[in-house]
């Protein structure tokens, strides 16, 4: 009798199902368990990939700070310029107005371009190791993770970061790839489209390029070429970024808002 007695009072002070910690425990029941040598595997992928999506974070980090600092460079080449330009006489004060256009309009809306694809490339290896960990927490703790809250203790021994940085109910907290990067994306834009118009306004603004060209350039040339650069660049830079930002974009939404949704129904089945 104390045995059958013993037994009752472990089953009542078990978590029922029906409660938040019986849930979890369901949920977990549902994860395989893997054998030990196999989960040592699984930490070091996941210890891994955390590790290649910190070193993608840092690579954006890395990439935009060269470019702010590559466009101070040519801005203040773009003074010094400007002010050798009374102590030279007309053949020099073009040239220098026609390096600078160069430099500024030309070569620096190019750099531009080329780091804001770099770092949208490690955006997306960032995104992929996140995307791969969520699955695997959710794997793990069948389905608990993409609802866990890291402030509640039924939650302690599931592995939730990269889950709930796509909740909205819990992620405002957590934000990432959000204000940051559309701030970086702006930063981006305001560089290149600054340093374009930058360009066009030393070739055709006043005591420009145009007001110092030799008789044997003709203006309107000089002028055309100016305006053909400008829409090749838009053009191209539409080609090749338009698509993967707008698929990236979506992709991110429908993650977040997927993500969200499933909480929410987890939430009111459990």
């Amino acid at each position: 009798m104390s045995n059958i007695a013993g037994a009752s009072r472990i089953r009542r002070s078990l978590p029922r199902l029906t409660s938040p910690m019986g849930r979890l425990v369901r949920r977990l029941r549902k994860a395989r368990p893997p054998d030990q040598h196999v989960s040592e595997l699984l930490v070091q992928e996941y210890v891994s990939l955390r590790n290649e999506s910190l070193s993608a974070k840092q690579n954006q980090q890395t990439i935009l700070q060269w470019a702010i600092a590559t466009a101070g460079i040519v801005v203040a080449a773009s003074i010094a310029v400007g002010g050798a330009l009374e102590e030279v006489d007309a053949l020099g004060r073009f040239s220098l107005n026609f390096a600078s256009a160069v430099l500024v309009g030309g070569l620096m809306p190019v750099v531009v371009s080329c780091a804001f694809g770099n770092w949208l490339g490690e955006l997306h290896r960032m995104e992929r190791a996140g995307q791969f960990l969520r699955e695997r927490e959710a794997a793990w703790s069948g389905g608990a993770a993409r609802s866990g809250d890291p402030s509640d203790p039924e939650y302690a021994l599931v592995l939730l970061w990269e889950s709930l940085l796509v909740n909205d109910s819990i992620s405002e907290r957590f934000s990432k790839n959000r204000l940051g990067s559309a701030a970086s994306v702006g930063l981006f834009l305001v560089l290149a489209m600054f340093s374009l118009a930058a360009g066009v306004i030393i070739v055709v603004g006043p005591g420009g390029t145009l007001a110092n060209l030799p008789e044997a350039f003709d203006p309107v040339v000089v002028t055309a070429c100016t305006w053909v650069w400008v829409g090749i660049y838009l053009i191209a830079n539409a080609v090749f970024f338009y698509k993967p930002v707008k698929k990236f974009a979506a992709e991110t939404t429908q993650k977040t808002t997927g993500t969200d949704a499933q909480s929410k129904v987890q939430v009111a089945r459990g």
